[in-house]
């Protein structure tokens, strides 16, 4: 008796992964694309290539990043007067719900690991957004001509590398400051 519970207990699990598996293999995976012709970002189903929403963004979207979770897309856009903002997409509904004001002259956008902070690299700082309230939390002063940033898994620090120095800053997330500057040489 006890082999046969065991036995259906077992075929019961298997089949549940199974279906589990399958699930995930066939659900829609899904591409956001911008657009700085039309001001939009557009969500596509990549299984079939169509296009299944498209969201007004604000003017010239430049750059666009997601959350881990891919509940939210921040994208990245610009005036021609130069001043930017931050469109936050929910997926679940493809409408934008909020837009952040950051620094001038912005071009890239990134979200750390946890999902709770976006990072935006302007001029000359890097802006911090909290993902809860969608408002900047901090400024870290760097220098011109940021090129790249990485986030650490653990979303302890920020790497900031900078063109014109040949530099590398290192912010700690915590207290958003630069807590290193690593130069690299020529």
């Amino acid at each position: 008796m006890i082999d046969k519970r065991k036995s259906c207990s077992l075929a019961f699990i298997s089949a549940a992964m199974v279906l589990m598996l399958l699930s995930t293999a066939y659900a829609a995976p899904f591409a956001h694309i911008k657009s700085n012709n039309n001001n939009t970002a557009s969500t596509s189903n990549s299984i079939n290539n169509v296009i299944t929403a498209t969201i007004n963004v604000g003017d010239n979207p430049t750059r666009i990043a997601m959350s881990p979770d891919g509940t939210k897309i921040y994208v990245l856009t610009q005036t021609p007067l130069m001043s930017n903002n931050v469109s936050v997409i929910d997926t679940a509904t493809n409408t934008v719900i909020a837009t952040v004001p950051i620094e001038d002259w912005s071009y890239k956008v990134y979200v750390n690991t946890a999902g709770t902070k976006v990072y935006v690299m302007n001029n000359q700082n890097v802006s911090v957004i909290n993902t809860t309230t969608n408002t900047v939390i901090g400024t870290v002063h760097v220098r011109y001509h940021l090129t790249d940033a990485a986030i650490t898994p653990d979303g302890t620090k920020v790497y900031v590398s900078d063109h014109d120095e040949n530099s590398i800053y290192v912010i700690d997330t915590a207290t958003n400051t630069v807590t290193n500057t690593m130069f690299i040489g020529e």
